[in-house]
């Protein structure tokens, strides 16, 4: 966790300006075994280097039934209607 946090610290320091965030993804199955502190954690970390748009699209990739079984089981359900990747659905 420690060096996704740094690598998220050197982008910011590295980088030209300050984009406004409206999308985060985490990807690849594997994020779903993360602990859901650990990805607040990383959403706090972003939300304090860059601006966050006013309703950021938010995703966790996870590996099929996940959401029953793993570390991520206590986090909230969505209470919207999903979105199609590439399309806000509004």
């Amino acid at each position: 966790m420690d060096g996704i946090i740094a690598e998220l610290e050197w982008t910011a320091q590295n980088q030209t300006g300050r984009p406004v965030v409206e999308t985060i993804f985490f990807g690849g199955g594997t994020p779903s075994l993360m602990q859901g502190g650990s990805v607040g954690r990383i959403l706090q970390k972003i939300a304090a280097l860059w601006p966050m748009a006013n309703d950021p699209e938010i995703n966790l990739e996870g590996q099929s039934g996940i959401r029953r079984r793993g570390p991520l089981r206590r986090l909230p359900r969505r209470r919207r209607q999903p979105r199609l990747a590439g399309h806000s659905g509004r």
